[in-house]
């Protein structure tokens, strides 16, 4: 189940195949839920962009208090840069996460991400699975979390 209501968004994706997605008030909701989507770009405010499906070569959303999730593996590159804006990837394979801005929260949750970076003030970035290389965060008031093994340079 993936939720968000209101400002200050609330999304919440643990595993594949999410079978509800919902969005309550204004604002715009889009979704793609197939695969071989080679590119998903969004700029605006108060959006919400969701791609649930594999082989996503980039997702790329500017803006403020936006909401980016791509849920599947093969995610070649996700960018995002704006204030208060949350990026999830919760699955394998991802080459490279990078989210630059104030009070942001930056999530990959599963196995082989090789580099997550994360640089701004009031942030959070959370790797919780095994073989991540390097983890980086530069800022204040920051939160480091990563809490499996096989954690190499840090």
């Amino acid at each position: 189940m993936l939720t968000q209501k209101g400002s200050n968004d609330l999304a919440v994706n643990t595993e594949l195949n999410t079978p509800m997605l919902t969005q309550k008030g204004s604002n715009d909701l889009a979704v793609n839920k197939q695969h071989d989507t080679p590119m998903l770009t969004q700029k605006g405010s108060n959006d919400l962009a969701v791609n649930t499906e594999l082989n996503t070569s980039m997702l790329t959303q500017k803006g403020s208090n936006d909401f980016a999730v791509n849920t599947e593996h093969n995610t070649s590159m996700l960018t995002q840069k704006s204030s208060y804006d949350l990026v999830v990837n919760t699955d394998h394979n991802t080459s490279l996460l990078t989210q630059k801005g104030s009070n942001g929260f930056a999530v990959n949750s599963e196995h082989d991400t090789s580099l997550l970076t994360q640089k701004g003030s009031n942030d959070f970035a959370v790797n919780s699975e095994h073989q991540t290389s390097m983890l980086t965060q530069k800022g204040s008031n920051d939160l480091d979390v990563n809490t499996q093994s096989t954690i190499h340079p840090c």
